[in-house]
């Protein structure tokens, strides 16, 4: 507690600890293997390296319509920007496009 330290501090704290999923768990929660978690978070990491371009327009003239239709099939916006996409709509348009 605060009053435990000289001069108390203004905050508490807390201790947490952290257990990872276990494969059947992570497979039943996110909806792929844990091995393919990397693919995913590279997937993801290459459009917001432009946040504020739109969504499509990170990727090559090649692949923009397939990823427009994409995001069709999800309920997004073509010209939707990578923040405004759930966690679990990124994971959708990943299954999509790759």
């Amino acid at each position: 507690p605060a009053g435990a330290f000289t001069p108390p501090p203004k905050v508490d704290s807390a201790v947490i600890k952290l257990a990872p999923y276990s494969e059947e768990a992570f497979t039943a929660r996110w909806g792929f293997a844990r091995i393919e978690a990397e693919d995913f978070l590279a997937f993801v990491s290459r459009f917001f390296s432009a946040p504020r371009k739109k969504i499509c327009g990170v990727l090559n003239k090649k692949q923009v319509e397939a990823c427009r239709q994409a995001l069709a099939q999800i309920g997004e916006s073509p010209d939707s920007r990578p923040a405004v996409l759930k966690l679990e709509k990124w994971i959708e348009l990943w299954k999509k496009i790759r």
